[in-house]
């Protein structure tokens, strides 16, 4: 599946006027992020700086207990949206338990599994 170049992947991103006739839905709590009394709050890995050390002992605890529920990475389904299509990729990151070198079926299967995901994501 040829890639395309980042110009074209991000043109639809870019154009404001034309982004701006789009209607997308409001975004829903999808029941996995963290809330507190003022909104959604969402940390990942990388400088949680402004935490206080309690906090941030939290945060990297449930991102340790999320990666061990989840196991090791088979890989990424991705799919860009655009004004009048969709481009769909799968990529194999460094330390993907999968690989190009894996079984079509297996691959299929991964997406299926994505899609099923997406299909319930609200």
């Amino acid at each position: 599946m040829p890639i395309e170049p980042p110009a074209q992947r991000f043109r639809a991103v870019a154009s404001y006027s034309r982004a701006e006739k789009v209607k997308l839905p409001l975004r829903v709590h999808n029941g996995r992020m963290a809330t507190n009394e003022h909104g959604w709050i969402s940390y990942g890995a990388g400088d949680n700086s402004h935490l206080t050390d309690e906090q941030r002992q939290m945060v990297e605890e449930r991102i340790r207990e999320r990666q061990e529920q989840q196991g090791g990475l088979l890989g990424v389904v991705e799919v860009y949206v655009y004004e009048h299509g969709c481009f769909p990729q799968v990529i194999f990151p460094h330390g993907s338990l999968l690989g190009a070198e894996t079984d079509g079926s297996v691959i299929s299967e991964m997406v299926a599994r994505a899609s099923d995901e997406l299909a319930n994501w609200r």
